[in-house]
């Protein structure tokens, strides 16, 4: 005879993290949830607390590895960069029969492997937080609230000079040149 096997709070949620994984759904319900919760003798209280957690845990996971994507990426970038230029300048040194190349080869490597340990190394997780703090610090305001101020302080000659435009979302946003130039862009398209 069989008995009824006594499961642990970790053993219960893997099962229903499996047998929710091969529902085929779109997802569970809002509702759904909370019925299931109630079930389980979860407060609400603690259910939002759990939910809101869940979100920021997962906007940070996912901020963390678009950071880290992009800084591989450049990193990648400087060293096909660093290759390339090397091996020509090998070329032309060795052609010459003079080894002056080992000096670039050298002085540049140690900032390519400098940066190979910030992208790759154990402070990785250091450079996510600061650059997160820093985002926190300079929030990207509202890009109407940032032209028209820009109307105001010129004169109400809107884009005509568009560089002078993209120079100021620049002041006054943490956002990059070109970011800057598309929203310009795009928002003189959308005046237009």
């Amino acid at each position: 005879m069989a008995q009824n096997p006594n499961y642990s709070d970790e053993d219960i949620r893997q099962i229903l993290n499996l047998a929710a994984s091969r529902q085929e759904s779109q997802g569970l319900s809002s509702d759904l949830l909370r019925r299931s919760a109630a079930e389980l003798g979860i407060s609400e209280e603690h259910l939002a607390a759990a939910e809101e957690e869940y979100r920021a845990n997962r906007e940070r996971t996912a901020a963390r590895a678009q950071f880290e994507a992009k800084r591989r990426d450049a990193f990648y970038r400087s060293l096909v960069t660093y290759l390339l230029v090397n091996v020509f300048l090998a070329y032309l040194s060795l052609k010459g029969g003079d080894y002056w190349f080992l000096w670039v080869l050298g002085f540049w490597g140690m900032s390519v492997f400098q940066n190979a340990v910030s992208v790759f190394g154990p402070n990785r997780n250091a450079a996510f937080d600061r650059w997160q703090a820093d985002q926190q610090k300079t929030p990207v305001p509202d890009i109407t609230t940032v032209i028209d101020q820009y109307r105001r302080e010129s004169g109400d000659k809107l884009l005509e000079e568009k560089l002078h435009a993209i120079k100021f979302v620049r002041e006054n946003t943490s956002l990059s040149l070109e970011e800057a130039k598309k929203l310009v862009e795009n928002h003189q398209i959308a005046a237009d």
